[in-house]
């Protein structure tokens, strides 16, 4: 078998994908043993890697595809997996890791400029990659995605240039002009459902962290081109992943904080839609287990009650849908917001300080941005809050970072002061507060 092995391997780099139109090349596999039929799978993998060249047709995709099949899915004559304990375990799965990251860096080399043919590849490749298990879908769902996600860009730019060919004609010709491009056969809406498919199905309940993310990249997406409803869904998803799926705290909070700021960035929601959106997420963040967590989340929400202006806004419609309506704020909620934040850092056992520091930073924040809830004794009275408490913090790197942050803050507040003599800031009381760096004893 090894000599059939090097006679597989060796035109490889040479022919590039003209190995499949060997006629014979796939049968002479057969005779291979596992590891063989591995080894050949991972050779073909690079090289087709290195010479780039675009897999462009369906044919070519599921040729290559039962070429490289040992690296694609298990195999019946695969040999047990080593166990935890055994040395041999963290190198099998470290090739198993190259294996399929090679994988996907090939998944890259399936384009087609026509983006109805596209679609179609796609369907195939998911077809392909559902074969491989979930410990296989950790390394291959991720690349369709966003690939599917680049698609939809194309399909869009693609009907948006048939318009515009549209209207060239008509004015050209009077209306009896002749087509230079096709419309899409493919829209962008069934490409999100491709994806929602695939994340829903085969991805979420064993990767939720993954599929949190990438659900909020479709969202997003779908905010850009105002599909409403698309957008929503997506983050009804993401919502419903970290629900039912994450149970680690740290997983959470990190969740959290990427689902808020991805929300604030968005503003093709309705009211309502919004409303219900920004609910559930305080609500998840009010529900996180460390006080730490739930302090900087709920802080954090306070975004999606004054939205900045200078948030991405939303590209032209693929329809001709009218510009989205103004940010949604509610000063009010805002203040009832970073007030819960500062009760929940309040009840914490650490990091207090530097909790109080970061909520004031949040004040300053919408203090500049004219939010009329947020005045001057909000802003002084948490500054005699973190003086009373500065003396508790100890003396070692953490608490350095600390006093650091909070004298920067102060320094920031006194640089407004100076630069504007009519700046709101001359209204807060900070030059007899003495440099907390300063003050602390150098180790």
């Amino acid at each position: 078998t090894s000599v059939v092995r090097r006679l597989l391997t060796a035109p490889v780099d040479s022919m590039g994908l003209q190995i499949l139109n060997l006629q014979h090349y796939h049968p002479l596999l057969t005779f291979l043993g596992y590891e063989d039929r591995r080894s050949v799978a991972k050779t073909i993998c690079d090289a087709v890697v290195r010479a780039g060249n675009p897999l462009d047709t369906v044919d070519k995709v599921l040729k290559l595809f039962l070429y490289i099949e040992p690296a694609l899915k298990d195999q019946k004559d695969a040999p047990p997996p080593q166990q935890a304990g055994d040395d041999r375990s963290g190198i099998a799965a470290a090739r198993f890791v190259q294996e399929q990251e090679t994988i996907a860096r090939l998944f890259w080399l399936i384009q087609n400029p026509d983006t109805d043919v596209q679609y179609n590849l796609y369907l195939k490749v998911r077809a392909q990659f559902g074969k491989g298990g979930a410990k296989r879908l950790r390394y291959t769902i991720p690349p369709l995605v966003f690939g599917a996600l680049e698609l939809i860009e194309r399909v869009v730019d693609r009907i948006r240039r048939y318009k515009k060919t549209v209207a060239e004609d008509a004015a050209a010709e009077g209306g009896e002009g002749k087509l230079k491009l096709e419309a899409p056969k493919i829209k962008p809406k069934k490409l999100f459902v491709f994806i929602h498919q695939i994340l829903v199905s085969a991805y979420t309940n064993d990767y939720p962290e993954a599929a949190i993310r990438l659900f909020l990249k479709g969202a997003t997406l779908a905010d850009r081109f105002r599909m409403e409803a698309v957008a929503y869904e997506f983050f009804v998803q993401a919502f419903i992943a970290f629900e039912d799926e994450l149970a680690d705290s740290k997983a959470q909070a990190s969740a959290i904080a990427l689902m808020t700021g991805t929300l604030e960035t968005l503003r093709g929601f309705s009211e309502e839609n919004w409303e219900a959106l920004v609910q559930k997420a305080s609500q998840h963040s009010a529900k996180l287990l460390k006080k730490e967590d739930k302090a900087r989340a709920i802080a954090n929400c306070a975004h999606l009650y004054w939205p900045s202006d200078e948030s991405k806004t939303a590209a032209a419609g693929i329809e001709g849908e009218p510009e989205p309506a103004p940010r949604i704020r509610n000063d009010r909620k805002l203040l009832k917001c970073l007030q819960r934040a500062l009760k929940a850092a309040n009840e914490c056992m650490k990091e207090q300080v530097e909790l109080f520091v970061e909520i004031l930073n949040k004040y300053l924040h919408f203090f500049e941005r004219r939010c009329p809830t947020i005045g001057v004794k909000y802003l002084q009275g948490l500054i005699c809050l973190i003086e009373e408490h500065l003396p508790n913090l100890e003396d070692n790197e953490k608490g350095r970072q600390t006093r650091a942050y909070y004298s920067n803050t102060l320094n920031y507040i006194r640089r407004k002061q100076a630069e504007d003599k009519q700046s709101p800031y001359h209204a807060l009381d900070v030059n007899k507060i003495a440099n907390p760096t300063e003050t602390t004893s150098q180790p």
